[in-house]
């Protein structure tokens, strides 16, 4: 009997603690899907921020599976063509672990606070009183304000179009703000995988001609002619008005670039990729010859080797290369455009590889290498040529 009488306590007990679980389950704050932070509601590393329209999202990410890496980083949130972050908050100074919060301090700063608050990566520079938010836009902006006590917004204090990344989306701006010297400008990654700072700048002729160039290590590699008429001499693609309508404004202030897409487009960004190449629908400017169909217009500016056609150009290809070729090894430090532009000035190279980030492998004419499909770590790029067809 006694052991009976136990069990029967026993029991109620076990449905008191169920019950609890259930209701704590049941009430528990769940992150809800929201667009904005507020002071002590933190977005934490496996937490989104989505727009208001679900255009766009905020998140942490690692682009590279071989690193515990993280980026905050935005991206088009559903629907749409790129998987790749539009915008990214710390590029060159990534959060080692999952430690990350991006949170609105007390004193009014917006930051990435990581290792247990020890340390910081702080966006705004201005000061604030306590009532500010920050919200992802459905334009993909990300704005941080201060308010007023009935909500509405006093001042903008910071906000992610003013610092562009490599793309470029419709409502950012590209030229210099003439009183305080900012300029907005893109620059590409370092590689596909690695979003730091690469050796490629997009942006608007600063001597005040209105045309776009894209600079390699501060040289200009790439212009797209003067602006004129609503359209660019060399790339007059964007003079498209089913696609983009670009404007260019001048005054005291500031000169920019800007562009605002039909509801049609579904893909209205442009981003310069580690080669160095505009990229959009479809490719603006090829650096490495200027082979790209006739209607999307380039200008090369410096000197190319005379072996080297108009029609010639590198293409990645899904293959693997039996043999070795003259290989710059990793103490070199190259990227992706430095092994280009050692095979595009040799005459001989016909094709050419990266090696672990940091070296090159070229091979050249009448050196023995067999191609052959497979699986490889190595992405090859070879030389090729295209045909120009005659439109009537």
């Amino acid at each position: 009997m006694a052991t009976k009488g136990r069990r029967m306590r026993v029991l109620p007990l076990l449905l008191v603690y169920l019950s609890s679980c259930i209701l704590f389950f049941n009430i528990s704050p769940a992150y809800s899907e929201t667009d904005t932070i507020y002071l002590g509601q933190p977005l934490r590393d496996w937490e989104q921020l989505i727009s208001e329209n679900q255009v766009f999202k905020l998140q942490f990410f690692n682009p590279r599976r071989t690193s515990r890496s993280r980026y905050v980083g935005i991206f088009y949130n559903k629907g749409q063509r790129t998987e790749k972050a539009v915008w990214m908050a710390n590029r060159d100074n990534p959060i080692p672990d999952a430690s990350g919060n991006l949170i609105i301090d007390v004193d009014g700063r917006l930051k990435i606070s990581y290792n247990g608050g020890r340390n910081a990566i702080v966006f705004n520079s201005l000061s604030a009183t306590k009532n500010t938010s920050a919200t992802l836009l459905d334009s993909g902006n990300f704005v941080f304000r201060e308010l007023d006590s009935n909500g509405s917004v006093a001042r903008v204090l910071w906000e992610s179009f003013d610092y562009p990344t490599n793309t470029l989306l419709p409502g950012m701006k590209l030229g210099i703000n003439i009183k305080t010297g900012h300029k907005w400008s893109l620059t590409s990654w370092r590689r596909d995988e690695v979003p730091a700072s690469g050796f490629f700048n997009f942006g608007v002729d600063p001597n005040g001609t209105g045309q776009l160039v894209i600079w390699r290590l501060g040289n200009v590699y790439w212009t797209s002619g003067l602006w004129s008429n609503g359209s660019f001499d060399n790339v007059r693609q964007l003079s498209y008005e089913d696609y983009y309508n670009f404007s260019y404004v001048s005054n005291e202030n500031e000169k920019y670039l800007n562009y605002s897409v039909n509801e049609s487009n579904t893909s209205p960004m442009f981003y310069i990729g580690p080669d160095g190449q505009m990229r959009g629908e479809e490719g603006i400017a090829s650096i490495g010859g200027c082979h790209l169909r006739n209607h999307l217009g380039c200008k090369m500016t410096g000197n190319s080797p005379e072996c080297r056609k108009p029609n010639y150009f590198f293409q990645a290809q899904a293959k693997s290369i039996d043999g070795d070729g003259f290989k710059y090894d990793e103490s070199y430090n190259l990227s992706d455009s430095d092994c280009k532009e050692i095979c595009w000035n040799n005459c001989s190279c016909v094709a050419y590889g990266t090696i672990n980030g940091t070296g090159c492998e070229i091979w050249i004419q009448g050196m023995s290498f067999v191609e052959h499909w497979g699986t490889s770590h190595t992405q090859f790029y070879f030389l090729v040529t295209f045909s120009v067809s005659k439109r009537g």
